[in-house]
C-alpha cells in the first residue's frame, strides 16, 4: 500500500471512531423525555400519580425502560432508584402498597392513617396481634398471580373484597362488605360461629347448655380505629356454653391461667374447636 492509501485509510477510520463515538454520547445525553419533577412525591407531575390515571397501564414504561422495567443500555431501569428497592423486583406487592412482609400499611398514596377506608384496620389483621397470628391477605382479597390480572388492575379504584375460608368458616358463612358504611360483618373471625353439639364428640357435649354454642358476631366498622378486646367476638362465657369461666381449665393449649392472655395463637381464631390440650 502507498502513502496515499494509507492516508486514505487512515481517515476512514477515524471518521468511523468519531462518528461512533459521538453517536454514544448523543444517546447518553438525549433529554429526558419526563419533566424534571418527575420523581417528586410532591409534584403533580409525579409519575405515580400519571401511572395511577392511567389505570396502572405500564407497558408505555417498558417501551424504554424494558419489559421488566430493569432498565436498557441506554435507559435506567427502575429499581436503580432510591424508591423500588423491593427484593421482589418492580412488580412485587410492596412497591405499590404493603405487604404482610412490610412493616407497617400504607395504601397506592402512601397514606398510613387508620380512618382513611383503604388504610382502616389492615394492620390489626395482616401483622400478628396479641391474640392471633396474622390473616393472609387472601382472606379479603383476591390475589393476583402477575400484576397485570384482571382482578388485580380493572376499572375500579378500589381492592375487591372476596372473602376467604377462614372468613367463611370453609364455605359455611356468607360475610359481607359494605364500602359506603365500611361494614364488615357475619364473618367467621369476629365471632359468626355456631358450634352444633350434635357435632361434638361425645366427651365434650357436657359443655353445652343447649344444642348450640354461639359467638357474638358484632357488625364492626373497617375505619373506626376501635380495638377489639377479648369478649367482643364471643362473651365470657359464650352463648350456649355452660358457666366456666375459668377458660384454661378446659382450653388449655390455648389460653393461659389467667384466662386472659392467649398461649398459642394458631389455636385461636383458626376455624377449629381446641379442647383438652388440642
Amino acid at each position: 500500500m502507498n502513502k496515499r492509501g494509507s492516508n486514505l485509510l487512515f481517515t476512514i477510520i477515524l471518521i468511523v471512531m468519531s462518528a461512533s463515538f459521538f453517536s454514544g454520547c448523543a444517546e447518553e445525553n438525549t433529554p429526558s423525555p419526563h419533566p424534571d419533577d418527575w420523581a417528586d412525591p410532591q409534584s403533580n407531575n409525579f409519575h405515580g400519580l400519571k401511572i395511577s390515571a392511567g389505570n396502572w397501564n405500564l407497558e408505555s414504561c417498558t417501551a424504554c425502560h424494558g419489559d421488566d422495567l430493569t432498565g436498557t443500555e441506554e435507559v435506567t431501569g427502575c429499581q436503580t432508584s432510591s424508591c423500588h428497592t423491593s427484593e421482589g423486583g418492580i412488580y412485587a406487592c410492596d412497591n405499590c402498597h404493603a405487604a404482610q412482609s412490610s412493616a407497617y400499611f400504607y395504601n397506592l398514596d402512601d397514606d398510613t392513617a387508620s380512618s382513611i377506608l383503604t388504610v382502616g384496620a389492615h394492620n390489626n389483621h395482616i401483622f400478628e396481634g396479641a391474640n392471633r397470628t396474622a390473616i393472609a391477605c387472601s382472606e379479603c382479597h383476591l390475589i393476583p398471580t402477575d400484576y397485570s390480572d384482571v382482578s388485580h388492575l380493572d376499572n375500579s379504584q378500589f381492592a375487591e373484597v372476596a372473602f376467604g375460608p377462614l372468613a367463611t368458616d370453609s364455605g359455611r358463612l356468607a360475610p359481607t362488605w359494605d364500602r359506603n358504611s365500611g361494614s364488615c360483618a357475619n364473618v367467621y373471625c369476629h365471632g359468626n360461629f355456631t358450634f352444633m353439639k350434635s357435632e361434638a364428640s361425645p366427651g365434650n357435649q357436657f359443655a353445652y347448655l343447649n344444642t348450640v354454642i354461639t359467638g357474638s358476631n358484632p357488625d364492626l366498622i373497617w375505619n373506626s380505629m376501635v380495638d377489639v378486646a377479648c369478649g367482643d367476638c364471643h362473651s365470657l362465657v359464650p352463648s350456649g356454653h355452660f358457666n366456666n369461666p375459668s377458660c384454661s381449665s378446659c382450653h388449655t393449649a390455648v389460653v393461659e391461667s389467667d384466662n386472659a392472655t392467649i398461649k398459642d395463637k394458631t389455636k385461636h381464631i383458626n376455624g377449629q374447636r381446641n379442647v383438652f390440650g388440642n
